[in-house]
């Protein structure tokens, strides 16, 4: 999507916006889109976007592949990974541990 696309779908700018523009160009020396485009972005006045497809989109849900799920089986939610899988495995590591030590005596 090119700039100009961008700025057809933009909000309007007000009388604000526009001095500030003005005083953009002026003192940063930049052409009048150059410095529309920067002030835009920084106030988020942008237009909307076309979405994004393909793999390029972000899909709702990424899919866990093999080890990871092992991971985000170990505490609820069973679908995503958090700090309490983590956690679990902690301590089914120390249990072990401690069993190890209480199997030699």
């Amino acid at each position: 999507m090119t700039w100009q696309e961008v700025l057809q779908k933009a909000p309007p700018l007000n009388d604000e916006d526009k001095t500030k523009i003005a005083e953009m160009m002026k003192f940063g020396n930049m052409s009048r889109e150059e410095a529309e485009r920067k002030y835009r972005r920084k106030t988020n006045k942008l237009g909307s976007r076309k979405k994004a497809i393909g793999r390029f989109a972000k899909s709702a849900k990424k899919k866990l592949l093999g080890n990871q799920k092992k991971i985000a089986e170990q505490a609820p939610p069973k679908d995503e990974i958090t700090g309490e899988d983590f956690k679990a495995l902690r301590d089914m590591k120390k249990s072990k541990r401690r069993s190890a030590f209480t199997q030699e005596d």
